[in-house]
């Protein structure tokens, strides 16, 4: 099942720096600077954030709906215990970011790099995730319900705690992971990755 798109109107007012306060409502954000500012609990709604730079922002708590990013550098950003919902990231940088205890509701991105990250215990439906690079990150106590990764990378990815059950991983690098049977059961792996996983349990395969 496929995330619901943002809701966005067809045009969308520039965003003025005097407008700044907690929400930003109905706005287009191109080339903000946002780097290293507070904006715990921040609220979008229906906004379009284009080559925006949020790096190392604090943005605990925030709440955003209807929203879509292009080409935005969120690297070191604090999103925890955030909630996105209806949102969609492209070509966005995310090294580092932490994402921890947050809710991810029809969430689609594509082709962001979101490597060392941190999404600790965090709650993801109807999530689209396709050409990503999420290598190192740490998927510990999450809750992935509809989850559907395709071309991503997943290598060095700890899962621990994390029910894998049902989710396809068979198109995505899945190497040198940290799992055990439990979260494994019922993943959905190719053949190649099979054998990886066997060795990952300590499972001896023995051509004959």
């Amino acid at each position: 099942m496929r995330p619901a798109a943002p809701k966005l109107p067809a045009v969308l007012p520039q965003w003025d720096e005097k407008l700044a306060g907690d929400a930003i409502c109905g706005r287009y954000l191109r080339g903000v600077d946002f780097s290293g500012k507070c904006m715990e609990e921040l609220v979008l709604r229906k906004c379009l954030l284009e080559n925006c730079r949020l790096t190392g922002a604090v943005l605990e708590k925030c709440d955003w709906e209807d929203v879509k990013l292009v080409r935005c550098e969120l690297s070191g950003a604090d999103l925890s215990d955030s909630s996105w919902h209806r949102c969609v990231a492209e070509d966005c940088r995310m090294l580092g970011v932490s994402f921890y205890g947050a809710s991810l509701r029809d969430t689609d991105w594509r082709a962001c790099r979101a490597t060392d990250a941190d999404f600790r215990q965090t709650r993801w439906k109807k999530a689209a995730l396709s050409h990503c690079n999420l290598s190192g990150a740490r998927f510990g106590e999450c809750i992935l319900q509809n989850f559907e990764p395709r071309a991503c990378d997943f290598s060095r990815v700890n899962f621990f705690q994390t029910p894998l059950a049902g989710i396809d991983f068979s198109g995505c690098t899945f190497e040198g992971i940290e799992a055990v049977g439990p979260e494994l059961r019922g993943a959905i792996v190719n053949p190649q990755q099979a054998a990886g996983l066997a060795r990952l349990l300590g499972i001896v395969v023995r051509d004959v």
